[in-house]
């Protein structure tokens, strides 16, 4: 039987004891605390204000219609 430090049993006629919550933690600060959150590096980001470069990848030029 694999061993869980997490895990244990509670005998069926006891109530099992309640975990309280913290209320004040959402997940991103959770993923902060623990150090999970990386981030990005975004000085080389620049937005794209022109329509095409943004439709781009959702649109089929006419040589790939040809092709279907």
């Amino acid at each position: 039987m694999i061993s869980n430090p997490s895990l244990h049993a509670q005998p069926r006629h006891q109530v099992s004891p309640v975990i309280a919550s913290n209320t004040n933690v959402s997940i991103f600060n959770w993923i902060e605390q623990t150090g999970r959150f990386i981030q990005g590096d975004d000085e080389n980001f620049t937005w794209s204000q022109d329509e095409e470069d943004l439709l781009a990848p959702l649109l089929l030029t006419e040589t790939e219609e040809e092709e279907e």
